[in-house]
């Protein structure tokens, strides 16, 4: 009977040693918690930054094929060292024609693509509430002024009021062609963008060349235009 309750005895120690031992690993995981918990927010604070600020919701940001013949391998391999792969958008455009096109400006005349054969076109779809679309502005302003409108147009398009658009416009000192327009009026892929701010880059042929989400600065809009 001693060796029995011996056992018992031993049993019931071995059992408050692993509760003790138990409640320990716990407390050392609520006090790491918080610590993870500022490094995860830290890390997507990081990422927010890096990425395009705002989400469409209900577009696929990727439209159908009319993409036939277009060297998308060469496109890419182009814009590679210029503009990261992931920030690089409806890929399945680049080379087609893009002169289907066409809006009206603040001043109610009508800007088409068609018509803007032999030079560079920005097409930007930003928002005036948009963080990155506002810093943008500056960089677009710049590239106006660098480059004489026979050599490159900037059409910027919002889908906001065309008054909303219009005074934040003024209050800016905006260049550059500025239209309010109707985003289901657009033919695709210009009403398909998922993000803001995305450009689109047509050469002088009417050509897409690149669609990028997020903002990006002066050079590299820059080595996008010479390419």
């Amino acid at each position: 009977m001693d060796e029995n309750k011996n056992l018992e005895d031993q049993n019931s120690e071995n059992q408050q040693n692993g509760q003790e031992q138990g409640h320990e690993g716990q407390s050392k995981v609520h006090k790491f918690w918080p610590l993870a918990l500022i490094v995860i927010i830290a890390g997507a604070a990081i990422l927010i930054q890096k990425t395009p600020c705002c989400g469409i919701a209900g577009q696929s940001g990727q439209a159908g094929g009319n993409a036939e013949g277009i060297k998308q391998a060469e496109v890419s391999s182009s814009l590679t060292g210029i503009i990261p792969a992931s920030r690089l958008a409806m890929e399945s455009f680049y080379g087609a024609d893009a002169s289907e096109m066409s809006v009206e400006n603040l001043e109610g005349e009508k800007i088409e693509l068609a018509e803007m054969e032999d030079k560079n076109v920005l097409v930007v779809f930003w928002a005036t509430w948009c963080p990155p679309c506002r810093e943008e502005i500056p960089e677009l302003k710049k590239l106006r002024n660098k480059y004489s409108s026979d050599e490159l147009e900037i059409i910027a398009i919002s889908f906001e009021n065309e008054k909303t658009v219009k005074d934040f416009a003024q209050e800016k000192g905006i260049n550059y062609t500025v239209a309010a327009s109707s985003q289901n009026e657009l033919p695709s892929p210009f009403k398909d963008i998922r993000a803001y701010p995305t450009i689109m880059f047509i050469d002088k042929e009417g050509k897409f060349k690149a669609v990028v989400e997020g903002g990006i600065g002066l050079d590299t809009m820059e080595k996008v235009i010479s390419l």
